[in-house]
């Protein structure tokens, strides 16, 4: 038997084909029911990712696999073509996701009102990110004070950026300065994702809202920041098991005046 490959589409692409005559392609929304019932595309059924292979599907047709297209928990590529070497049809993967294609202007969709924010994910981990080697755009939402680094030495973001070949704009303004030019149905379902890098004080919610309005829908706020990259994803170190001192005042009058503290300042600890 030949064997079948899986293919990336593109959101244009899939519309072009539904809007021509059929029998067309099963669509297979993988993605967890609770967002599935928010907004996908119309026919499409719903069976999740980790167990689309567990279940037992013809797709004379062949399928297509639609996904969050931010934050999967899968890796789509790999399942698709899994799903090709099972089944012996072709097994094809929207690119973007449904995200994708709520981009394309004048697209029939299932999505509920007041349900546009839950089509797919408004928020990504550190891990969702690693392992990705481009396709990914980072807007710096940070203060001009939480951006300053130490004299030799790198931005986190840029830094990471330039490991992964991701692309990076110091703000919002020059993203938008990028995109001038562009319109809506050119870079509908082909514009990379959108990462939005907070910190405290800055309104990345207002942003990311301000882009849904626009026609984004790819774009979603990286949790823990730049703060996360800098470490690389680690997490701080773990304090050991301790018991918690509690300080006397004559202790804090010590410390104000830049005393060592004495011995009899602290409460003993306690016999076991």
């Amino acid at each position: 038997m030949v064997p079948v490959s899986a293919a990336e589409l593109r959101a244009q692409a899939l519309q072009k084909l539904l809007a021509g005559p059929g029998p067309h392609p099963v669509l297979v929304d993988i993605r967890p029911n609770f967002q599935f019932k928010k907004g996908s595309l119309p026919g499409a059924i719903n069976v999740e990712g980790r167990i689309l292979l567990e279940r037992k599907m013809k797709f004379s047709r062949g399928c297509i696999l639609l996904s969050d297209g931010i934050a999967d928990k899968v890796d789509v590529a790999d399942l698709a073509s899994k799903l090709a070497a099972k089944t012996g049809v072709q097994v094809d993967y929207l690119y973007g996701g449904v995200p994708a294609w709520f981009e394309l202007s004048g697209v029939s969709g299932t999505a509920k009102k007041g349900a546009t924010l839950g089509q797919s994910s408004t928020t990504l981990t550190y891990e969702d990110l690693k392992n990705r080697t481009g396709g990914v755009c980072f807007v710096d939402c940070r203060s001009e004070e939480e951006k300053a680094v130490p004299e030799g030495h790198k931005c986190p973001v840029k830094g990471f950026c330039d490991l992964r070949k991701f692309s990076y704009c110091p703000d919002m303004a020059d993203f938008h300065r990028r995109q001038k030019g562009k319109t809506r149905a050119q870079r509908a379902g082909e514009g990379p994702l959108i990462v939005l890098i907070t910190a405290k004080g800055t309104e990345a919610g207002k942003d990311l809202q301000r882009l849904y309005v626009q026609g984004y829908r790819r774009c979603s706020m990286l949790i823990g920041g730049a703060e996360v990259i800098k470490v690389d994803g680690r997490r701080g170190k773990m304090r050991g098991a301790s018991r918690n001192i509690k300080v006397d005042e004559k202790t804090l009058q010590n410390i104000a005046g830049n005393k060592p503290p004495t011995t009899n300042s602290l409460p003993e600890t306690p016999k076991k």
